[in-house]
């Protein structure tokens, strides 16, 4: 049994998977929550669907992210009790809070060749042209 410990001591990861996030408080709210806890990163997800009132929080090093579970975990804000958990899998994304800037120019240059060359073959000369 103590292999198994181990095991579970080094498969953790520096990212919270934190539920029953309280549906009063809004999307920042929720994230200088978990920010104040010491959390680098946080992803809240929307309040809708299976992990609504969720987000995961992403810290420096396994060791903070062990801190900050045995601080939240059981936790009871607004009459809610919070569920902390390690997640799997997840210290590879990286949050952008604005979408990437690209060049538009391109974009539309490459449009207007698609638009030009379509993948339809083109019938130059019909059966009766002067009918259209």
């Amino acid at each position: 049994m103590g292999e198994n410990e181990d095991l579970a001591k080094t498969n953790r990861s520096r990212t919270l998977l934190v539920r029953h996030l309280p549906a009063e408080l809004n999307q920042d709210e929720k994230e200088e929550l978990l920010k104040y806890f010491g959390a680098e990163s946080v992803r809240v997800f929307s309040t809708r669907g299976r992990l609504k009132h969720a987000a995961f929080a992403t810290f420096k090093s396994e060791k903070m992210a062990a801190k900050a579970l045995s601080r939240l975990h059981q936790l009871q804000i607004l009459n809610q009790t919070l569920i902390v958990e390690f997640a799997s899998g997840q210290d590879n994304f990286t949050v952008l809070k604005d979408p990437p800037v690209s060049d538009g120019h391109v974009k539309d240059k490459q449009k207007t060749q698609e638009s030009k060359h379509p993948n339809i073959p083109l019938i130059e000369t019909g059966v009766c042209p002067s009918l259209g």
